[in-house]
């Protein structure tokens, strides 16, 4: 009998437990019942405003470059190099990196016997230094790009 008991006592807990678990998850939705609910609200920096996030989305495809094998598929061996350094495969057909100003970018295919052609889809728009839209390469490593940034216009 006492283990009955217990047994509905520890339903009615654990049933209490979730609802209210339940109840402070939907009530964390509102920000300003979560800036009371949550100490880390109350203690964190204000929350970046709608610009700030969007920018911060933005900003990898922003500083970033992107260059595509235009006559093959893949090429897993030939590598898009930064500063010298390896950063990306073309194994899909493409290959992209983070770049900023001053960055040196070139596309090795030493490993290939055969001419392979590449064209530049992305670049960022503050830089420039894009030497061609599309190199060839056979044997060897081809520059794409010295970046720099780019000069206001003056009126």
């Amino acid at each position: 009998m006492n283990a009955v008991r217990m047994d509905r006592l520890l339903v009615r807990v654990v049933v209490i437990a979730l609802s209210l678990l339940a109840i402070t998850q939907i009530l964390m939705a509102d920000d300003e019942v979560r800036a009371f609910l949550s100490l880390t609200d109350r203690v964190e920096l204000p929350r970046a405003s709608w610009d700030d996030t969007v920018l911060a989305m933005t900003r990898p495809l922003r500083d970033s470059v992107v260059i595509q094998l235009v006559n093959a598929d893949k090429a897993p061996r030939a590598w898009l190099l930064v500063n010298g350094k390896p950063v990306a495969s073309f194994r899909k057909g493409t290959a992209s990196a983070i770049v900023k100003a001053g960055d040196l970018i070139e596309v090795d295919a030493t490993a290939y016997s055969h001419e392979l052609r590449f064209r530049v889809l992305h670049a960022p728009l503050d830089l420039v230094g894009v030497e061609a839209v599309e190199v060839s390469v056979k044997a060897g490593i081809v520059r794409v790009a010295r970046l720099r940034e780019r000069e206001e216009q003056r009126p």
